[in-house]
């Protein structure tokens, strides 16, 4: 009396061609009443086809080669790719808009503030006139000039984004230290609120305008390079 494990064994080497050992005719009898004996020979022939990619041609003696599976990779690919191009357009396009319109308002200050400048310079009376104002009033026109050049720059070279992000946001961090302790004196104006607003979303857009042109690769990769220890060589140098 032949056991389950012994059939399915020789059902196992018939499907691949191989010597049973065992009557066919005995394997087809046993297979005729044994139900699992044929949930396990079809189980075995639908795995086998599922991993043919070979097939028998119309003259039956050579075999086809595999098919070509690049076009069916490509169409499922192709539209995750195109997804993705599209989210990283947006991205860039929305921070280039919102970096432009943060130089135009720096550009306007810096005049607004030069302007200022020149009406203190001619508005001479006697000796009251405070010698730091007007040139306190020129460097802050020069620093916001500075801030909209670097701006329109990065719009032009998308990959000094990052280079620019530390200036921006150490004058953002410094700059909101020195607004909350103006805000616990209560002398916090309107322009200095103003320009906590300007500069924080100019190195919030840097950023976002630099991952979306660059992507999280690029994030990892520069945190990679900054928390690299130097090589023994280098410190040498």
């Amino acid at each position: 009396m032949m056991d389950c494990a012994q059939v399915q064994a020789a059902l196992s080497a018939r499907l691949d061609g191989e010597p049973t050992g065992i009557n066919d005719d005995a394997l087809d009898a046993h297979l005729a009443h044994c139900e699992q004996c044929q949930a396990f020979v079809n189980d075995a022939a639908a795995l086998k086809r599922s991993l043919n990619f070979c097939v028998a041609d119309t003259a039956g003696s050579a075999e086809a080669s595999p098919p070509d599976l690049s076009e069916l990779i490509l169409a499922g690919v192709e539209p995750q790719r195109r997804r993705q191009a599209s989210r990283r357009a947006i991205g860039v396009g929305m921070s280039r808009v919102v970096l432009v319109v943060c130089a135009i308002a720096f550009l306007f200050w810096a005049i607004q503030l030069f302007v200022a400048s020149t009406t203190v310079q001619q508005t001479w009376q006697g000796e009251d006139l405070d010698p730091y104002l007007a040139r306190m009033l020129v460097e802050g026109a020069t620093v916001r000039l500075a801030l909209a050049f670097g701006l329109v720059f990065a719009v032009w070279r998308s990959r000094i984004a990052v280079g620019l992000l530390p200036v921006y946001g150490a004058l953002f961090t410094f700059s909101l230290g020195f607004g909350a302790r103006d805000m616990v004196l209560g002398t916090l104006d309107r322009d200095s609120v103003y320009w906590l607003v300007l500069v924080g979303l100019s190195a919030l857009v840097l950023l976002c305008y630099w991952l979306a042109d660059r992507g999280l690769v690029a994030f990892e990769l520069a945190w990679r390079q900054l928390s690299a220890q130097p090589s023994p060589s280098a410190e040498l140098r």
